[in-house]
């Protein structure tokens, strides 16, 4: 049910959002799927193509990168990044001039932050070895940090490695979320979530705190300082 909701809280995939069901199961008809939207400009998208004459390469990118299959403006990268299809991600990336950054018509969500907001480790993990920016985008409200709740209690160890590549590829932990006009460093922005393993874990992260936060719990009162 997450998933199709396209992570938490969301619900992109549900019959009712999507625009058009493109196969993620059949890569064959995938490509065909993705030819008939096309049309005849199908070989100018092509990572190898005879077609001479190239029109602009802005063009190219932007006329494949606004295939939509959700009403939210997701394209076919949000998508198989979302469901965990690797195998798709990387055909699209190897067969087609795609923007692997490309955010979504709302909110400006990237692939890598619908894989780690659907808590797809593996497809965060081999888009960050694509590539894929680890902040947020140009334009953004939310980071992949931010969405680091999207995984569940027993995937914990999943969240971490996850968090440790974002950091590591340089996403900044202090980034600021603007989602639903809020703002607040990634930390703080977890405990209205009430995810605490995530939140403590950030926190951990973070070279000097600024001062002790509280974290409210489930009715139990810690500190950073006991951590």
């Amino acid at each position: 049910m997450r998933t199709y909701a396209g992570g938490v809280g969301m619900r992109h995939y549900f019959p009712a959002s999507i625009l058009k069901e493109y196969s993620l199961s059949d890569l064959n008809i995938l490509d065909r799927q993705i030819r008939e939207e096309l049309g005849e400009h199908y070989e100018q998208h092509l990572q190898i193509t005879d077609k001479p004459d190239f029109e602009n390469t802005d063009n190219v990118q932007n006329r494949f990168d606004k295939i939509y299959v959700s009403n939210a403006g997701h394209g076919l990268l949000h998508y198989a990044a979302t469901f965990g299809k690797i195998r798709v991600l990387e055909h699209l990336l190897d067969t087609y001039k795609c923007n692997i950054d490309r955010g979504s018509s709302f909110r400006l969500e990237s692939p890598l932050v619908c894989a780690v907001h659907s808590a797809q480790h593996d497809c965060a993990m081999f888009l960050l070895q694509r590539g894929a920016h680890p902040s947020i985008p140009s334009g953004g409200e939310d980071g992949p940090l931010h969405w680091l709740c999207g995984f569940d209690d027993d995937q914990e160890e999943d969240m971490k490695n996850v968090a440790k590549h974002l950091i590591a590829r340089g996403a900044d932990i202090e980034d600021l979320s603007g989602i639903d006009g809020s703002k607040g460093i990634i930390a703080d922005w977890y405990v209205n979530l009430v995810l605490q393993s995530s939140y403590i874990f950030l926190l951990r992260q973070r070279e000097t705190p600024c001062f002790i936060f509280p974290i409210l719990f489930r009715n139990t009162l810690t500190s950073y300082s006991t951590l």
